[in-house]
């Protein structure tokens, strides 16, 4: 009997067996062996012919020995099939829980249902014929009714036809009544068509992949650019995901970039006062002089809410909010905070943050712990710095580590050491008989006063310790161990203990260097380490300069041993040890005090100190990085701080812009090639040369040639060695009329307030990019044509000047902020004594404004009365006005005014500087230094000094008696210790002399 037979003869509604009469079955229940019961119990119907028991042992087999590529479905039986197998079987067949894993399944689908609306055109044809309701649905796709598990399709490419034609020589089963997938197509209309067309799964095969290649319906992931480029690369042109959340966050891009605090966050009132005081106390001890006014909390709590809350910059804040930290007095005007203390504001703003949320975190945690200790509450509330903060953690990582494990919080490493506090609980009694707590020992300490007494007990260590020797441990001498060992740590962690002595080191601490043996033989008089050879004790508080990383620099090369200890360090051990110790005399008491001295010792001399140095050297070495640091500032703005060049015949300093033409040969070596550069008005690069020397007088032609082509305003010569004298010695003889030797000056859009390089970028793209022709008109159309976010636009306003050609306001053209425009159209209506009606026969707002500087009325300004002005604006806005009100006078009577000082010619002295990196301190005349002989003529030697610069060394001058020859004395390569006779700063040139 065929499958097909088989599924004919099954009914569902009947209840018919498959095919077998009573007779039969009781016959073959007879012959029946073990393992077809076994089969029978699994769920497996055994057909009693022989064809088919081999079709389906071959397919079994075929099935195996492919290595199971398909697993075979089994489904389980109805409860009538079951009842019938027990009736002609006789065994007893385990019914398992009806139709659990179709429900199941159906369960599944219908929570998938919607996302595999959205699949391939498979996925979707899939989808229509999956049966949601009828538990006969195959995995195929087609309707079953309960025998067909037991066929097993092949899956080779052979047995792929067969199963297409068995498909369709199948007698249609009409489906069971299932709902439509479609809305509107009832039931019955959707069974007719499943019978027509099938479930699809006929033509399945044409739908799939084949051979890699993606079928036309199939749509194409969209191609990113982390899919093509490496994310080093990304990263490099600021094209990744975290740069695009920088540009289009409405914070300035370097607020955004501040390391390890939340950019955005904009601190509350309550904050800002915290932050003010904390703040202020810092400038006023390290107020630069003597006779500096105090800083106030109102004037710092005024910069940290512009910086804090409204997200502006320093430049910004400098520029149009100083009314907040000046005093008026009537015409004299009192800065209270500089550019540079806004600055120190500005770094101490994320210090203080980095405190904040340092200090939210451990709240956090105590709440996620359930903690509840008013100690660590208060220690919270009186921490002023990092350090402190790190004490209460270290603290909590130790007293509360059962909880932190529960919680699996972080936990700091090697915090908890062998610390138990399971014992701890257990010798809890044998703790308090010690006396004093840590707590108590740090107030003691913190208050210099012996607040907290230790209460003796009347029995001996030992003896108080033999009680939990009955408890499981081991000996009174490792009770005691351990609890000393306990309280030590208890000590070591304490934070009150820790500010006690944090305090006492800053204030008293010294550094020692001792040279090593190497260091003794290496560091000489001339060796830069000299001056701290032998530093003796001195003071941590006298460090301010550079001096720290020298000695770091010196330690790393294995030269000095440096040490910070505290003078007098027996003394002072004993000082604090008084305040744990007890005063009796008694034998018991002195007993408990040697415990007491041991807990001190390996709490403070093996814990606590150690600690202190290593943050007090960290301290040093960060102070030291910052001086250094500020130093390179002041150099580089000193070097910057110059206005461009002015051409020939420039008569408006607003209008020039020399064309520059640039050459260099980097190091000079015989190897370097001559570039040169050419940069046009605009400061864009124009055009390119390389050569490879001047010497040849074809080459110079070609300079000449390049020179006389672009026309340059400037020709800047330029190097790092004193081989760039010589080039422009060379350079000087092909150009006669070379003009001036000046730096580069370029406009840099990144640094403008509240922008930066990613920001920058976006701009000039989206303004390039608008409708219109890529030019912009007016400051207000970055708001306008959203070129800008707010935040950015209000930063950057009044530092980007937009040139008034196609009707824009003349204000654009000047550093008054937008949000004062109409105060500088009052002035100047004021200043020209135009009434409201006259201001009305104008055709813009500003048109009056740019009559009062075009016919140079802007002297009139100083005639107004700007202390009465702001008092009215400051009665009717409530906002200071004053510093504001100079800012408009100075800029209508000398718009977008360069407040760099004038470019000069640099000096022959500069100049040697700049090349050499030698000044008067550190070579001059009567120096003695070492020269390298590199040329011996009859009468001279030539000597190369360290500089770079060539010296020459006459016969006369080698040794104090009379030579014959140069050659017998000395020779080429060696080196001498000779003395500078004259030094020719403008040659590169040296006298010198080995006589005394």
């Amino acid at each position: 009997m065929s499958d097909d037979e088989d599924r004919r003869n099954y009914s569902d509604e009947e209840g018919e067996d498959v095919g077998y009469d009573d007779d039969d079955d009781s016959e073959d229940e007879e012959d029946d062996d073990e393992e077809e019961l076994k089969k029978v119990r699994d769920g497996f119907i055994v057909d009693d012919e022989d064809e088919e028991d081999e079709e389906d042992e071959e397919i079994v087999r075929r099935s195996k020995k492919k290595k199971r590529k398909k697993e075979i479905i089994e489904e389980d039986l109805d409860e009538e099939d079951l009842d019938l197998m027990e009736e002609n079987t006789g065994v007893k067949i385990r019914r398992p829980e009806k139709y659990k894993r179709l429900k199941k399944r159906r369960q599944e689908e219908d929570d998938d249902e919607d996302e595999e609306m959205s699949g391939t055109r498979h996925d979707a044809l899939q989808k229509i014929f999956d049966d949601e309701d009828d538990e006969g649905l195959d995995d195929r796709g087609g309707y079953d009714d309960e025998m067909d598990r037991f066929i097993d399709d092949d899956e080779e490419d052979e047995d792929l036809d067969d199963r297409r034609h068995d498909r369709r020589e199948k007698a249609p089963v009409k489906p069971r009544v299932r709902r439509a997938p479609i809305e509107g197509v009832s039931e019955d209309a959707w069974g007719e068509w499943y019978e027509v067309f099938g479930d699809g799964e006929d033509y399945a095969y044409a739908l799939v992949k084949e051979n890699g290649e993606e079928m036309y319906y199939e749509k194409k992931a969209e191609t990113r650019l982390k899919d093509v480029f490496e994310p080093g690369v990304l990263a490099e042109r600021m094209m990744t995901d975290e740069d695009e959340l920088i540009r289009s966050n409405d914070v300035p891009e370097r607020m955004q970039l501040r390391p390890g605090i939340q950019a955005d966050r904009k601190l509350s009132d309550y904050e800002i006062e915290e932050e003010a005081y904390w703040i202020t106390t810092q400038l006023n001890e390290n107020r630069r002089g003597v006779d500096q006014l105090a800083f106030q909390t109102d004037n710092v709590s005024a910069v940290l809410k512009f910086m804090s809350q409204e997200l502006m910059e320093v430049p910004f804040i400098e520029t149009h909010r100083r009314d907040y930290f000046t005093r008026v007095n009537g015409q004299q005007l009192t800065e209270l905070l500089s550019r540079e203390d806004l600055w120190y504001i500005y770094d101490l703003d994320l210090k203080f943050r980095s405190f904040l949320e340092r200090r939210e975190g451990i709240k956090t945690l105590i709440e996620r712990m359930d903690i509840k200790d008013d100690y660590i509450n208060d220690a919270l509330l009186k921490a002023t710095r990092l350090e402190e903060l790190t004490d209460v953690s270290d603290y909590i990582n130790l007293r509360f580590s059962k909880q932190i494990d529960k919680t699996k919080a972080f936990k700091r490493p090697g915090s908890g050491g062998s610390y138990d506090t399971t014992k701890r609980e257990q010798l809890v009694d044998l703790i308090k008989d010690f006396g004093l707590s840590a707590r108590e020992f740090g107030t003691n300490l913190i208050e210099g006063n012996k607040r907290f007494f230790p209460d003796d007990v009347g029995i001996l260590p030992k003896e108080a310790a033999e009680k939990y020797v009955q408890r499981g441990f081991p000996s009174t001498e490792r009770v005691v161990t351990i609890a000393t060992s306990m309280i030590s740590q208890e000590v070591a962690v304490d934070p009150q203990v820790r500010k006690a002595i944090r305090t006492q080191y800053e204030t008293t601490a010294c550094v020692t260097v001792t040279p090593t043996e190497k260091g003794s033989t290496v560091i000489d008089e001339l060796h830069p380490y000299y001056p701290f050879k032998r530093l003796a004790q001195k003071f941590v508080r006298d460090f301010h300069d550079a001096q720290y990383l020298q000695i770091l620099q010196a330690q790393s090369e294995g030269l000095v041993k440096v040490e910070i200890k505290i003078p007098e360090e027996a003394t002072y051990f004993q000082t604090i040890s008084d305040y744990y110790l007890t005063d009796n005399y008694s034998a018991i008491s002195q007993e408990w005090n040697e415990l007491r001295r041991k807990i001190l010792t390996s709490a403070l001399k093996e814990h606590v100190f150690g600690l202190m140095e290593r943050g007090l050297s960290e301290k040093l070495r960060s102070q030291a990085e910052e001086w250094v640091a500020k130093k390179c500032q002041m150099t580089l703005e000193e070097k910057l701080n110059v206005a461009p060049y002015a051409p020939r015949g420039s008569t408006n300093e607003r209008d020039y812009s020399p064309r520059v033409v640039a050459i260099s040969h980097g190091a000079g070596s015989s190897k370097d090639a001559i570039q040169v550069v050419f940069l046009d008005d605009m400061g864009k690069f124009g055009d390119h040369l390389k050569l490879d020397n001047l010497r040849d007088t074809k080459l110079q032609k070609e300079l000449m040639d390049f020179l006389d082509r672009r026309r340059p305003d400037v020709v800047v010569v330029g190097g790092f060695t004193v081989m760039t004298r010589r080039l422009l010695e060379q350079v000087e003889k092909v150009v006669n009329d070379l003009r001036d030797l000046r730096g580069d000056d370029a406009y840099m859009l990144q640094y403008i307030c509240g922008l930066g390089p990613r920001k920058a970028q976006s701009l000039i793209k989206n303004i390039e990019a608008d409708q219109n022709n890529g030019s912009l008109d007016k400051r207000g159309d970055l708001v306008v044509r959203k070129l800008l976010t707010w935040n950015i636009f209000m930063n950057c306003c009044s530092f980007l000047r937009v040139h008034t050609n196609f009707g824009g306001d003349v204000l654009d053209e000047t550093r008054i902020h937008s949000e004062d425009y109409n105060l500088a159209r009052k002035m100047a209506a004021d200043a020209l004594e135009i009434d409201e009606e006259g201001l009305e026969e104008y055709d813009n707002a500003s048109q009056h404004v740019e009559e009062l500087m075009r016919d140079d009325g802007a002297e009139k300004l100083n005639e107004l009365l700007l202390e009465d002005y702001a008092h009215q604006l400051e009665v009717i806005q409530h906002k200071p006005k004053r510093m504001t009100l100079e800012t408009i006078k100075v800029e209508l009577q000398h718009p977008f005014k360069d407040p760099r000082r004038p470019f000069e010619r640099a000096s022959s002295d500069l100049i040697f500087t700049m090349l050499t990196g030698e000044t008067d301190q550190s070579l001059k005349e009567g120096f003695i230094i070492p020269a390298l002989v590199s040329r011996i003529r009859d009468k001279n030697a030539m000597c190369r000094l360290d500089c770079g610069i060539d010296g020459i060394l006459a016969i006369q001058n080698i040794a104090d008696s009379k030579i014959g020859s140069i050659s017998d004395v000395i020779s080429e390569g060696q080196t001498l210790q000779v003395k500078i006779l004259r030094l020719d700063k403008e040659k590169f040139f040296a006298d010198l002399t080995c006589k005394d």
